[in-house]
C-alpha cells in the first residue's frame, strides 16, 4: 500500500505535503491505523507517526488518537491534540471534546445516490471495509 500512498494523495489535488516532508506510510493493527511520514529537521531524517483507534459508531467514522512519536521521542494522546486543527480542514468533521474524531460515513454522488460506510475492521496488516450504495 505504501507504493500506493504518495500517488493517490498527490491525484487528491487538496493534500499537499510540505517540502520537508516525505515516503507517507500507512500501517494497520487490531483496531488502528498508524500514519507516518519522513520529515527532516535541520538536515536530518526523522520518522514521525501518529497512532488512531477507529471504529464505526453508527452512520459515523470515529478516529481516536493514541500515541505519537517523533523519532526515539514518544507523544501522549493530550500532545496530539495538534492533528485536529489539520482534520478539521474537512468541514464535514467534528471534534468531540474527548478529542475523538468523527466524520460522517456516508459519500454523497453527483447523482443523488450515496455510499455507506457499513462495517469497519482494522486488523494486523489490513484494513476491512464493506460499502453500500443507496439509491436518492
Amino acid at each position: 500500500f505504501r507504493s500506493r500512498l504518495e500517488p493517490w494523495l498527490e491525484s487528491r489535488g487538496d493534500v499537499i505535503l510540505p517540502a520537508d516532508v516525505s515516503d507517507p506510510r500507512i500501517r494497520f493493527g487490531d483496531g488502528w491505523v498508524e500514519v507516518g511520514l519522513l520529515t527532516h529537521q535541520a538536515g536530518f531524517p526523522i520518522f514521525a507517526s501518529a497512532r488512531f483507534e477507529v471504529r464505526l459508531d453508527g452512520g459515523t467514522l470515529t478516529l481516536v488518537p493514541l500515541e505519537g512519536r517523533m523519532g526515539p521521542k514518544t507523544f501522549d494522546r493530550e500532545a496530539l491534540a495538534f492533528l485536529a486543527d489539520y482534520a478539521l480542514l474537512d468541514d464535514r468533521s467534528e471534534l468531540d471534546p474527548s478529542g475523538e474524531l468523527r466524520v460522517p460515513a456516508v459519500i454523497d454522488l453527483v447523482d443523488g445516490r450515496r455510499v455507506v460506510l457499513d462495517e469497519l475492521e482494522a486488523a494486523p496488516g489490513e484494513l476491512g471495509l464493506r460499502f453500500r450504495t443507496v439509491g436518492p
